[in-house]
C-alpha cells in the first residue's frame, strides 16, 4: 500500500479500471505517450489536466499535486466517457 500511494493518481485510476494509455488516450484525446509521460513525470498543461479529469473523474487538484493528494481513492472515480463496462 505504501508504494501504491507514490504511484500517480492517474496511473492508480488506470489500473483499477483495467485502461491502458491507448485507450485513455481515445477516450481522453490526449495521446498516450503524453499519458504515460504525465504518469511519470507529473508533468503538463492545465488544459490536459481539465482534460484527463473529465475523462477520468479525477478532480484536478488531484492530478496536479499527486504528492499532496496521496491518501486520494481513485475508485471512487467516474469517468464521463469510458465504455460502459468498465466500472469504477
Amino acid at each position: 500500500m505504501e508504494n501504491e500511494k507514490k504511484v500517480h493518481p492517474l496511473r492508480r485510476w488506470m489500473i483499477h479500471n483495467n485502461i491502458t494509455s491507448p485507450q485513455l488516450a481515445e477516450i481522453s484525446g490526449i495521446k498516450a505517450g503524453a499519458i504515460r509521460y504525465i504518469c511519470c513525470f507529473n508533468v503538463a498543461s492545465v488544459k490536459r489536466y481539465r482534460i484527463l479529469s473529465d475523462a477520468t473523474g479525477i478532480p484536478p487538484l488531484v492530478l496536479m499535486f499527486p504528492e499532496e493528494h496521496a491518501s486520494f481513492d481513485v475508485s471512487g472515480c467516474r469517468a464521463n466517457n469510458i465504455h460502459a463496462s468498465i466500472t469504477c
